[in-house]
């Protein structure tokens, strides 16, 4: 099992904290967008999630094809259907079940079992099943296809400054936030000093060259300083459909 810790970064000259997961990341050469892999949901006929069902997926790290990033495969199966009767591809392939891709993407890093978040309420460790066997991953919620820049600063001999953070200019809540960024190089002076840049403005007022790279990372921001709290849905149950709500951490007063 492996121990994600925070790592900090700078959004707008204030704090940021976010993990970094190292499953390469792919796209079309050259392209700043994710490549997704499939993840089966099952649903009944209803269109109600089968309740207790694990996900499946036909890929995990190792595998040709294989991404942090997955588009949900609706897939529905009889009213008689029995969760977890169920755990890969090949199985549903068999049994015909119709299948329809969503338009839907949510970043989840298969890990090792027994694998833990520095704060484990970031994200939701969760069972799948692979080609019958289980594998569990970090539920970090929805994601576009699309990344957004990260600055990476290097001096010119292409060593990277030492103690410098990272620089986004994006952040969770913001229109064209995403947890996977394009590693976008800064070269800086030799006498540039660590943590003196905390911002994409400073980075475009020294005039900095920054050059784009075929380097994408994934790295689900949980933590921005001055930002308002974000409060992620929860899903659960009701008579057999799911339902979503709010989980506030006040104490909740009583006589």
């Amino acid at each position: 099992p492996e121990m994600f810790d925070l790592t900090s970064g700078w959004y707008q000259n204030g704090g940021v904290e976010y993990y970094s997961f190292n499953n390469p990341v792919p796209s079309t050469e050259g392209s700043p967008v994710v490549t997704p892999a499939p993840i089966y949901v099952l649903f009944y006929g209803d269109g109600t999630p089968v309740p207790f069902q694990h996900n499946i997926i036909d890929v995990v790290p190792g595998d040709p094809g294989y991404s942090d990033l997955w588009q949900v495969h609706k897939v529905t199966v009889p009213d008689a259907y029995v969760a977890d009767t169920v755990r890969s591809y090949a199985q549903i392939a068999d049994a015909g079940y119709p299948i329809d891709v969503l338009d839907l993407f949510v970043n989840c890093p298969v890990v090792p079992e027994g694998s833990s978040l520095a704060d484990p309420s970031d994200a939701a460790y969760t069972q799948g099943w692979y080609q019958g066997q289980t594998v569990y991953y970090f539920d970090f919620g929805l994601n576009p296809t699309e990344t957004a820049p990260i600055y990476v600063l290097f001096y010119g001999d292409d060593t990277p400054v030492p103690g410098q953070d990272n620089i986004v200019d994006t952040v969770p809540g913001e229109a064209d936030y995403s947890a996977f960024w394009q590693v976008h190089k800064v070269t800086v002076p030799d006498d540039y000093v660590a943590n003196s840049a905390t911002s994409l403005s400073d980075l475009q007022a020294a005039s900095y060259p920054i050059t784009p790279t075929n380097i994408l990372v994934n790295c689900p921001i949980v933590r921005t300083e001055g930002a308002p709290q974000e409060y992620p849905l929860t899903t659960g149950w009701y008579q057999d459909r799911s339902t979503f709500y709010y989980n506030f951490d006040n104490e909740v007063p009583s006589s």
